[in-house]
């Protein structure tokens, strides 16, 4: 098993070949480095439904060589832990691994598709402990419009709309993984 971070400081074959050949693997950790370098303030993009990055390949390229970003991948992706089942525990889990990286604000925070919820869960939070947040961008946020609104509802993310994101999110995991979440 290879963790994504790999993947992401090694993007061509020939440099992934050469990682493993001199095994040079990344430990496991939730924060993945997108683009670590540059002057500007970090963004922050939490992974989508289905738990992986790739999806923000492109924009951080776009972005442009001093904009350093980040993404948060949840752990449980690889099969070798258990994975979160709760948004505000997941937003907490990514908050402890930005904070070791940057323990004040402001936070430049993005989330794509159920990304979206996360990071609005974790700017709750960041705001509730009195830091700031500069940007919070959510792209492609949640189609269902009653869901929507229920999640962006100020307060914890509770009941059953918690519960079918947190449903949908585990059956994305489940299906990349192969494995049985549920137990």
């Amino acid at each position: 098993s290879l963790p994504l971070a790999t993947v992401f400081r090694a993007p061509t074959i020939a440099e992934l070949a050469a990682r493993l050949r001199a095994e040079v693997v990344e430990h496991t950790t939730s924060l993945v480095p997108l683009q670590p370098r540059g002057a500007l303030p970090p963004l922050y993009c939490v992974h989508q439904h289905t738990g992986h990055l790739f999806c923000y390949r492109h924009l951080v390229a776009h972005l442009g060589p001093e904009q350093p970003a980040f993404g948060l991948a949840p752990p449980g992706l690889d099969g070798m832990e258990t994975p979160i089942d709760r948004i505000e525990h997941l937003a907490a889990h990514y908050l402890g691994a930005i904070r070791a990286r940057q323990a004040r604000g402001p936070y430049h925070l993005l989330g794509y598709c159920f990304g979206g919820v996360v990071a609005f869960e974790m700017a709750h939070q960041l705001l509730a402990q009195g830091e700031d947040v500069a940007l919070l961008a959510m792209i492609e946020g949640l189609s269902d419009g009653n869901l929507a609104a229920e999640v962006m509802a100020p307060g914890p993310l509770d009941g059953e709309s918690g519960e079918r994101i947190v449903a949908q999110f585990l059956g994305s995991l489940e299906a990349g993984s192969g494995k049985d979440l549920k137990e």
